[in-house]
Formats: structure tokens, C-alpha cells, sequence
């Protein structure tokens, strides 16, 4: 369940979750994606149905193959580039580099 407010978690019947002593914060587990930049504007099939996207766009692509586009602002503020040959990630501003 989808709540505005985000500082009051609660379950699917309502419940504060703040005081429940079993209750427990997890995190999802970081999944890498692979991902080009669109050189023009287009339309792709994604999972959801056909998605327009326009030049500049990150294109998505998941472990399973599933795509999807992302503007490049998005992408910037909730992804980290892996660097692959150190193993870590970096928070690395993704319109400095080029992008065809």
C-alpha cells in the first residue's frame, strides 16, 4: 500500500508499523542494469506496452531483458555507475560523458 506521507510506514490493514517490535527496515538488493543513451525519439515495447522516448533518454535494460526509457535526470539521481574493473560504485554525473 502506497502512502503520501512517508514517515508514518504502515501496513496493508493500516497499522503504524513504527512501534511494532517486529517490524524490520530491509533494503532491495542492487541489481546492475545495463544502459545506452537514445540517439533520437522513438517508441519501444516494454512490459507495460509501448512507451515514447525521446533523444538523449536513458534506455534501460534488466537482467531479464525487460527495457524501459528513463529521463537522463532520473537516471542521474537514482543510479550509481558501476565501475567494474575496482567492484564498487560511484556516483558519477552520467551527462559528462558522452552520450552516442
Amino acid at each position: 500500500m502506497l502512502h503520501k506521507n512517508k514517515s508514518e510506514p504502515k501496513d496493508c490493514n493500516g497499522m503504524d508499523l513504527r512501534n511494532e517490535p517486529k517490524a524490520i527496515t530491509v533494503m532491495k538488493k542492487p541489481v546492475p542494469v545495463k544502459v545506452e543513451f537514445a540517439t533520437e525519439d522513438g517508441v519501444m515495447q516494454t512490459k507495460e506496452g509501448p512507451v515514447r522516448y525521446e533523444k538523449g533518454q536513458a534506455i534501460l535494460t534488466g537482467v531479464q531483458g525487460e527495457r524501459w526509457p528513463m529521463p537522463r535526470e532520473r537516471l542521474e539521481a537514482t543510479y550509481n555507475i558501476v565501475d567494474k574493473e575496482k567492484g564498487m560504485d560511484q556516483k558519477t554525473n552520467a551527462s559528462s560523458r558522452n552520450s552516442d
